[in-house]
């Protein structure tokens, strides 16, 4: 679990409890149901990388002190698997037990270059799965590497000829999709894979696009910047439309149909399809001349949380200072504000605020006077956050043209329950769909954060993204046992994507400052994730699209 917000981790005890009381010869219920679902619960504190918080976090501030007011042991439920020295590792002291990174009891692998550690060996082995089909799968012959080297040399073809929005179609069984109330997608692992790897140099971009289907590429314009990959393997893609696929063929998208063998088992097309993308990430690197193992922009964000986390007063201190620049607000009241003077008032009216990111230009209070010259010339009222998130749109699409993509990231529960699933829903069909491929032709990311931080921050760093945070100013909580359970941490990872993305780092004395990085980043505060708040959501995106669509002349 790297969501850290009791909504989602209560869907889960949820979800324990259910089970337990199912397979139970009495009647459980209460503190009895939930102290019988711990009992027979062991807790893996995962981190594959070196600086991971989250999973320190969702121990320390809502298992442990759970397992420990049920009166169960430490060190009977709690184990951890990461690096030595990582911040898991440190925080995590006995009596909590370790388990060695690798088998052979070695670190050579970590992060999002990692399957072959115990980090993703035991979860496989605990579902049922087969290690040995998946090492079978990892031994490449020396055909497999260079059909990789293919698909490589095809990829960065496209993006020299300014095809840098790469379409992955994975079988659709492996596409995100809704399972027994829970999101599950496979195409995640490989869009990490590439962008937090190659996200190093500000204007080369190469995205993974996974919110597009092959009907929505196919729709009339087909982008002239974006090309195709097709990953085809035998027993999975059975139930998948190969007519589509011939269209996309006869479509002007260059495409790429990377196929493995027919009668290749799916156990073992999984880990052959993770190495290919293996050498296809190394690959790119080595013909873009940089190393593709570290993460410098991830690291930014991890800075300025690290900040909010240890001083006092920090959150509070870069608000001051971001409204002292060129982070400004919008609020839903009557009273107009100065786009270009920060407003005084840490309120807003029934729960709505927008504040934006205003790297515009090298100048702050020169993009805030551009953006209100925009408003001011399509008549958009600067007192209401829905006209502010319209201009914003304007301004950028007038900057960046067809080139900008664009990103929503709900700092919340996205992935457990009904709720989780008609945000996404509502953010992929009028976010991602209608706004940014029906209307602009383009497309947008959807995900949760803090995790996007690191699937897809270390590409937005590098340029022409527009990402709109939200985040909620209550979280439900599905299970009482996490009533009191403190969501700082997730305001500030909020906080410190907006401004990273921004433009915002830390320099060497740990003072803000902004080295020149010009992104543009909203963060939208809401009341809450419920219908309510959806469809004043769903109707300001559909109010930026009619905007857009009126002053192109598109119906």
């Amino acid at each position: 679990v790297d969501d850290i917000n009791a909504d989602t981790i209560g869907h889960v005890l949820c979800k324990l409890e259910a089970t337990t009381a199912a397979e139970a010869t009495t009647t459980l219920s209460g503190h009895a149901l939930l102290r019988a679902a711990l009992s027979r619960t062991v807790v893996v504190a995962q981190a594959l990388g070196m600086t991971s918080v989250e999973p320190v976090f969702v121990v320390q501030h809502a298992l442990l002190p759970l397992f420990l007011q049920m009166g169960l042991k430490p060190d009977k439920h709690f184990v951890k698997v990461t690096i030595p020295g990582s911040l898991l590792d440190a925080a995590l002291q006995p009596p909590v037990s370790s388990l060695v990174h690798q088998p052979d009891g070695l670190s050579t692998a970590a992060g999002r270059h990692d399957y072959v550690t115990h980090g993703m060996l035991l979860p496989l082995s605990l579902c049922g799965g087969s290690v040995a089909d998946w090492c079978r799968g990892l031994d490449q012959s020396d055909d497999a590497v260079a059909y990789a080297l293919e698909l490589a040399e095809f990829i960065y073809s496209q993006a020299s000829q300014g095809r840098w929005k790469i379409a992955l179609l994975l079988p659709l069984a492996w596409r995100g999709r809704w399972e027994e109330g829970e999101w599950r997608d496979t195409t995640q692992w490989f869009k990490q894979h590439i962008e937090e790897s190659l996200g190093k140099i500000p204007g080369k971009l190469l995205k993974m696009v996974t919110t597009l289907d092959e009907a929505q590429l196919l729709a009339s314009p087909q982008p002239a910047d974006m090309a195709v990959v097709v990953v085809r393997v035998g027993a999975v893609s059975v139930r998948d439309d190969a007519s589509l696929t011939s269209a996309l063929s006869e479509s002007r998208l260059p495409l790429f149909v990377f196929e493995l063998a027919t009668r290749c088992r799916p156990s073992v097309a999984l880990p052959k399809l993770m190495h290919a993308f293996t050498v296809v990430k190394f690959e790119l690197a080595r013909r873009y001349g940089f190393c593709a193992v570290d993460q410098p922009p991830v690291e930014t964000y991890k800075r300025l949380v690290a900040k909010m986390r240890s001083e006092t007063g920090a959150v509070d201190g870069f608000v001051k200072a971001l409204r002292a620049g060129d982070l400004l607000s919008s609020r839903a009241s009557s009273a107009a504000i100065d786009l270009c003077v920060p407003a005084e008032s840490d309120q807003f009216a029934d729960g709505w605020q927008l504040s934006f990111g205003g790297a515009l230009g090298g100048d702050a209070h020169a993009g805030s006077a551009e953006l209100a010259a925009e408003m001011q010339r399509h008549s958009l009222d600067a007192s209401k956050w829905q006209d502010v998130l319209v201009g914003v749109h304007l301004l950028a699409t007038r900057r960046h043209g067809c080139g900008l993509y664009g990103e929503y990231i709900y700092y919340g529960n996205l992935s457990q329950g009904d709720e989780a699933q008609a945000l996404r829903t509502l953010l992929v069909s009028e976010g991602a769909h209608m706004l940014w491929r029906g209307t602009l032709g383009s497309f947008a990311d959807v995900g949760k954060g803090p995790a996007v931080g690191h699937s897809t921050h270390a590409m937005g760093k590098q340029g022409s993204v527009l990402t709109l945070a939200l985040l909620p100013s209550e979280h439900a909580t599905p299970h009482a046992s996490l009533a009191a359970m403190s969501h700082e941490y997730q305001e500030q990872n909020a906080l410190a994507a907006v401004m990273a993305l921004a433009g915002y780092d830390l320099d060497t004395n740990g003072e803000l400052c902004k080295p020149g990085h010009d992104g543009l980043a909203l963060l939208l505060r809401i009341p809450r994730n419920d219908a309510a708040s959806r469809a004043v959501l769903c109707a300001a995106l559909r109010r930026v699209g009619d905007v857009l669509r009126s002053r192109r002349g598109i119906s």
